[in-house]
């Protein structure tokens, strides 16, 4: 069984265990530089901070130079939390956003270790993030989309989405931005950009995407969740690195389907 065709029932069963304190809206940005910035993390318990530690550069078990600033997170997965499956947790970027909205994009930074990152010897992926975006309709659950990660050669990481198979290929270890845009589309629906950007912004894959079941573009509110996980046992020695979970209103103005065209310039505004 692939691993993210079971992510999101996973995900959704642990949503439920943990109400976010804090009110937020879009924007959002978290890049991991005070201790309670792990507190919009929730993991396998839904305990605010579990799972996650802030790290200073150079620091933790990873060693990594953060992202931007002086720190980043280090996350850890549970081993079998579902059959050979771990989980990690998830952010809601402070708190879901059901207001409704002309468009929206959640990102966050991972570092891509080609060196940790080695093949596991079970098949399906080895990696997953979920996103969604809330529904302004009671009761619906809002329109979701996901990255995958998977390695099967030493060296190289694939990275693909349920909107592309192929969304980009990594050989180079480094910071990579993820991001994942909701907005309105000109049939009246909600349509996505999936994009991956390197750490000078560079956009090295990218997809549009309309859902075989939309969202109508008049339900899109806000952002939701970001999970971290399924997460294969023992994948990168179960500890990952992310920095700069944000949200952001689609650049305007913009067209459905040019939204990598405003990414580089949102990076280079998160880095100060």
């Amino acid at each position: 069984m692939r691993l993210h065709s079971i992510g999101w029932r996973i995900a959704l069963g642990v949503i439920g265990f943990a109400a976010p304190a804090a009110l937020a809206d879009i924007p959002y940005f978290n890049g991991f530089e005070t201790p309670g910035s792990v507190n919009d993390f929730y993991g396998t318990s839904g305990v605010a901070g579990s799972n996650i530690t802030q790290v200073a550069s150079g620091g933790g078990t990873l060693g990594y130079t953060a992202a931007a600033g002086n720190d980043y997170a280090e996350i850890r997965n549970t081993d079998n939390f579902s059959g050979g499956l771990g989980y990690s947790g998830y952010t809601s970027f402070g708190m879901p956003v059901t207001t409704p909205t002309q468009g929206f994009a959640e990102s966050v930074d991972i570092y891509l270790d080609t060196a940790r990152w080695q093949p596991i010897l079970s098949p399906g992926s080895d990696f997953v993030i979920s996103t969604q975006a809330e529904d302004t309709s009671p009761g619906v659950t809002g329109e979701f989309m996901n990255i995958i990660f998977t390695v099967t050669t030493a060296g190289t990481i694939n990275v693909s989405s349920v909107a592309s198979s192929n969304l980009a290929t990594i050989t180079k270890s480094g910071w990579y931005q993820f991001v994942i845009s909701f907005v309105p589309g000109a049939s009246g629906d909600v349509e996505n950009d999936v994009s991956v950007l390197d750490s000078l912004g560079n956009v090295v894959g990218t997809t549009h995407y309309v859902s075989p079941t939309p969202m109508p573009s008049s339900a899109l509110g806000g952002n939701g969740y970001m999970i971290f996980g399924p997460w294969r046992d023992g994948f990168a020695g179960d500890v990952l690195g992310i920095d700069n979970l944000q949200t952001f209103a689609a650049p305007e103005p913009m067209l459905v389907g040019a939204l990598p065209l405003g990414l580089a310039l949102l990076r280079r505004r998160s880095r100060r």
